[in-house]
């Protein structure tokens, strides 16, 4: 499912001496089966871009294409109900959203407000619990007694039941301890890989983008500085720099190592990259 941004603008409070610009005339596209990170600064429209794509908020200006579901500022939201059913939204710290007596309950939630009986929501809810990593001792205690990292996989199994074919991640690693970064960027990957899904992940985490990533979209200020591929938008230290924006560790080291005269085949954006071009020089 491609997306598709066509001049879009949104403005807060439009009409009252409070309104803010918070996206300024947004083009770009997101492939169908990409892992694209969304990037930029607090405040740069990043949280408004992501709730545009179910239809939490609707365009000021310009439209949205999702598939075959076109986003306008004219969209009612009764028009968007099979969109909010095809595109997930896991919020910061979206362990606060659960509310269920039990971990099935809270993950069989969804499908069964979509139309699932209790048994079909109930064995969706069971897959998508394994899918995630949650083991089945745990699925009739109460969510409120696990480990931050378990309940942030409740939340995720929770939007998993749905069944989307987009998955948007909203700092989704805020909160959790190293183990439980790596873990729950393990789950992401095998979504992306396995299940072919379309994922966005908004990150300020550099080396995320450099390990997971296909494309990258940078916004600033609410506009639309860069849309590439990881690649491409690496190659430029610079420009990086100058937009605060930063570079993974393994290329900051490269970096460093340019300025003492090393010459590299594309800038190493990994650990595993660098490693193989100095193996390489030493031969």
């Amino acid at each position: 499912m491609a997306i598709e941004f066509k001049h879009v603008s949104y403005t807060y409070q439009a009409g009252t001496p409070f309104e803010q610009q918070a996206l300024d005339d947004i083009s770009v596209k997101i492939k169908d089966g990409s892992f694209t990170a969304l990037v930029g600064h607090t405040g740069s429209g990043k949280s408004t871009f992501i709730q545009h794509l179910n239809g939490l908020l609707k365009p000021t200006a310009g439209e949205i294409q999702i598939n075959d579901q076109l986003i306008t500022p004219q969209t009612k939201n009764k028009e968007l109900d099979d969109l909010r059913h095809q595109v997930g939204i896991l919020f910061q710290f979206s362990e606060n959203q659960l509310f269920e007596e039990t971990v099935l309950k809270d993950i069989a939630f969804a499908p069964k407000n979509f139309g699932k009986s209790e048994s079909e929501a109930e064995e969706l809810a069971r897959t998508k619990a394994k899918l995630v990593g949650i083991d089945d001792q745990l699925l009739e205690r109460s969510p409120f007694e696990l480990s931050g990292g378990q309940m942030r996989r409740v939340a995720l199994a929770g939007i998993l039941a749905m069944e989307p074919q987009i998955l948007v991640l909203d700092e989704p690693l805020i909160g959790l301890d190293p183990v439980g970064k790596r873990e729950t960027m393990r789950i992401f990957k095998q979504l992306h890989e396995n299940e072919k899904m379309t994922i966005l992940i908004v990150t300020h985490n550099m080396d995320d983008v450099a390990d997971y990533a296909d494309q990258v979209i940078a916004l600033e200020r609410g506009k639309l500085i860069a849309a590439q591929s990881k690649q491409e938008f690496f190659s430029d230290p610079q420009w990086l720099y100058q937009h605060h924006l930063g570079l993974p560790r393994a290329a900051e080291f490269a970096v460093q190592l340019m300025q003492k005269g090393t010459q590299w085949d594309g800038l190493p954006l990994n650990v595993d990259e660098l490693a193989r071009q100095l193996v390489t020089k030493l031969k």
